[in-house]
């Protein structure tokens, strides 16, 4: 998590903000729509990896969040290949909402 994970989905989480209906943060040139892209790609395969043993929790919820956290994650690369500021916004936030499922379920207190 402290390797990929969290500098990478940080990352993306910073990459776009709106305040009071103004974007106020955004990739800025195609150098760093592809950075975005790249890191996104690389977290959809943490994903993957985090279905497999001996990552794996359970084969219940573990593997439907680590799922949904994988297409999140592509979902993220997808609207930064297609340097979608909006697209990037929701998909990230997507991202971050199955973060938190899985930090809820599985993170020790």
């Amino acid at each position: 998590m402290d390797g990929i994970v969290i500098p990478y989905s940080q990352t993306i989480f910073e990459s776009v903000s709106y305040e009071n209906g103004q974007l106020t943060r955004a990739p800025r040139n195609d150098d760093d729509w592809h950075q975005l892209s790249v890191r996104a790609a690389s977290l959809g395969e943490v994903g993957n990896l985090l279905m497999m043993a001996p990552r794996r929790k359970d084969d219940g919820d573990w593997i439907a969040i680590a799922h949904r956290f994988t297409l999140a994650a592509a979902a993220v690369a997808k609207a930064a290949d297609a340097k979608d500021v909006d697209g990037t916004l929701l998909a990230g936030g997507d991202l971050y909402d199955t973060c938190t499922e899985c930090h809820r379920k599985y993170l020790p207190q």
